[in-house]
């Protein structure tokens, strides 16, 4: 399980232990670091908690402005590109050297660049969010 949603405190606590001693059981620990719990903050659960955002597979989950159908704006918990992943990818791209490829055609730098980056449009999508 990477995940579980919990209505409270209290009960995202005992699920923790309860993992924690399954873990045990089977001869593993989970790391402290990477085991929190993390309250999933919007616009309706509004209090303050220490950890309000985590990274998970490239994504850092965290409150974010969203738009509802009608246009009214509201924060919502939400993925989007994580700040390291979005640092990799741009000195990649930045290794890439286009700047210095002023003979190339559009079409040239398309079949360079095509073979890199359409495998990412299927890779890099969000995980299926926690509900």
């Amino acid at each position: 399980m990477k995940w579980a949603h919990c209505v409270t405190e209290r009960q995202a606590r005992h699920v923790l232990a309860a993992l924690q001693e399954r873990m045990e059981e089977v001869g593993l620990t989970l790391h402290p670091a990477k085991t929190t719990i993390v309250y999933c903050r919007d616009a309706n659960r509004r209090q303050n908690y220490d950890t309000t955002e985590f990274t998970f597979l490239g994504f850092t989950f965290r409150p974010r402005t969203a738009r509802a159908k009608n246009g009214a704006l509201f924060v919502s918990f939400q993925p989007a590109i994580s700040k390291d992943a979005l640092n990799k990818i741009s000195r990649a791209v930045r290794s890439w050297r286009l700047h210095r490829r002023i003979g190339s055609t559009f079409a040239q730098l398309a079949t360079v660049i095509n073979p890199i980056v359409r495998p990412l449009g299927r890779r890099d999508r969000c995980p299926p969010c926690p509900r």
